[in-house]
């Protein structure tokens, strides 16, 4: 489990680093976290997406989290800076 988290953080701190070259929307960083399954639903997603919330609230950048696939359009995705897939 620890490595699990230890990954989603490599991730996640390792895109943060691109983010202020590729952002175009004004104001703080924004990303998408989409945790969507297909039957098995994994117990630590919810962890995941805190471990990620968090991350954002002591690095200044918003996090939303959806498992609806109806966010990936065009007008919806120039919101984000990145989308992590949980």
């Amino acid at each position: 489990m620890q490595r699990f988290f230890a990954g989603i953080l490599v991730l996640v701190v390792s895109g943060l680093i691109f983010l202020p070259s590729c952002n175009s929307r004004p104001g703080k960083p924004k990303i998408l976290v989409f945790s969507k399954t297909a039957g098995f639903y994994h117990n630590s997603i919810p962890d995941g997406m805190a471990a990620i919330q968090k991350l954002g609230a002591e690095n200044g950048f918003d996090v939303d989290t959806t498992r609806d696939a109806i966010y990936f359009n065009e007008h919806s995705l120039r919101n984000y800076s990145a989308v992590v897939f949980l």
